[in-house]
């Protein structure tokens, strides 16, 4: 279950994505997001996910989350596909090694991990 509590979020100068929005979303259910503006649904996700903090509010997570599909947010060109997993490994406080080499496994990139 997620519950939002009060959750605010403004966007630039003034435009609000969220207005002290109080709700509980529970975890055996699949809900759909939908807004007018393709951005602010990102946010939300984001906000939901923990990559984004509301601008006042709690956000309380009683659940496992995974990583928001499409967020790109924690991965750099720069790096190797390896180094990008170690990153996102980190990132979610997942035990590094394990999780490099699950991946390489599951993957079967070979030399291009």
């Amino acid at each position: 279950m997620i519950i939002l509590e009060n959750v605010r979020k403004v966007v630039g100068k003034k435009r609000e994505v969220l207005a002290s929005t109080t709700t509980t979303i529970p975890s055996n259910r699949r809900i759909a997001i939908i807004s007018r503006v393709h951005g602010d649904a990102k946010i939300f996700l984001e906000i939901l996910a923990g990559v984004t903090m509301p601008t006042a509010g709690h956000v309380v997570r009683k659940a496992h989350l995974s990583f928001p599909v499409g967020y790109l947010g924690g991965f750099t060109r720069e790096l190797s596909v390896r180094l990008n997993v170690a990153h996102v490994a980190r990132l979610y406080g997942a035990d590094v090694p394990a999780v490099v080499d699950f991946v390489d496994q599951v993957t079967d990139l070979g030399p291009g991990f």
